[in-house]
């Protein structure tokens, strides 16, 4: 019987252990910030807007629009102009095409199309963050930086 409940503890620890393991995890893209690339054109800013909302408005903007020239021409200096083609896409049309639309556009497999978008995503939001970080004291006003101006969950 002393084993029994022995058991039963040690079931229900395990139990425990699992459930606040799978509850605390990261998911996909964890602890990454991410943001929208609504063309700019297709977000209106209120009248009652406050001007330094304007102006956070207008700066991110101009920091994602210079961003996205600066990696447009990277990828291209780099010989294949074909994933920021694959990235402008997707992420840059009001009404994105799928992913099997992008293969057959593109020529490649699903799997290269969500890959290519990655990988470019990751190198957006690594050279937004880097000018956002040349504007401020420390990494955790980057954060926050980016926050205030792509919204609540940041780049």
């Amino acid at each position: 019987l002393e084993t029994l409940g022995a058991c039963r503890r040690a079931a229900l620890d395990n139990f425990s252990r699992q459930k606040h393991r799978f509850e605390s995890r990261q998911k996909r893209g964890g602890g990454v910030l991410h943001f929208s690339l609504v063309p700019e054109d297709e977000i209106d800013v209120p009248e009652s807007a406050a001007p330094d909302e304007i102006f956070d408005r207008e700066w991110g903007r101009a920091i994602l629009r210079e961003t996205l020239a600066e990696l447009e021409k990277e990828m291209r200096a780099e010989g294949d102009g074909r994933p920021f083609e694959v990235f402008s896409a997707f992420d840059l049309a009001p009404e994105p095409p799928s992913y099997s639309d992008l293969a057959a556009q593109f020529r490649v497999s699903e799997t290269d199309v969500k890959n290519i978008l990655y990988r470019t995503r990751v190198r957006l939001r690594e050279k937004v963050l880097s000018r956002v970080r040349e504007t401020v004291a420390d990494e955790e006003e980057a954060i926050r930086e980016m926050r205030e101006l792509f919204g609540k969950t940041g780049l």
